[in-house]
């Protein structure tokens, strides 16, 4: 019968299921956060499998902590780039730093960059604060502060950055005065 409802139709009603979900099981963690079950799961299974990219990422983040299941990677991944195919930024960044700390497998800097960077572009700001770092550091890319300054203050929106760019800021200082002497 699901394949015959119209793929728009499925994705509202996948979106709809899951936050009807999503409100449950957020007053059922609060109430009694030990009896919290796998019944959810299969909730936001039924709303992935409807086209929910919302609930597609919940369930990748359920499996990638182990949450109401066994920790499985594979499966966080698998469920974040069903995610991501739906245009979701928050799965492109959960995805990029699993990439990033190797979770699954081997660590893939060049792919969480990737990733990152496009979720970035979409406003993410886990995203952008990420890719502050690894401008900031250099890792995986060459060191850019100007770049990290510019990702740091996109993600001071929704984080406090006032650290890093302090740090920033005294790199910056100490290269300036390098050059002069």
């Amino acid at each position: 019968m699901a394949s015959r409802v119209p793929s728009r139709a499925r994705v509202g009603l996948g979106f709809a299921v899951w936050a009807a979900v999503f409100a449950f099981h957020s007053m059922a963690c609060a109430a009694e956060p030990d009896r919290v079950t796998g019944g959810f799961v299969r909730l936001y299974r039924l709303a992935a499998e409807g086209g929910s990219a919302r609930a597609q990422e919940s369930l990748g983040e359920l499996y990638e902590f182990g949450q109401a299941v066994q920790t499985d990677y594979q499966e966080a991944a698998r469920w974040y780039r069903k995610a991501i195919e739906g245009g979701d930024a928050l799965s492109a960044s959960q995805l990029a730093t699993m990439f990033f700390e190797g979770k699954g497998g081997t660590r893939d800097l060049p792919e969480a960059i990737r990733l990152w960077s496009w979720a970035a572009q979409q406003g993410e700001p886990r995203a952008q604060f990420n890719l502050a770092e690894v401008y900031m550091k250099g890792v995986g890319v060459s060191k850019d502060l100007r770049k990290s300054i510019s990702l740091f203050t996109q993600a001071a929106k929704r984080f406090d950055v006032s650290k890093q760019l302090k740090e920033i800021y005294s790199q910056m200082e100490k290269e300036e005065t390098a050059e002069l002497h």
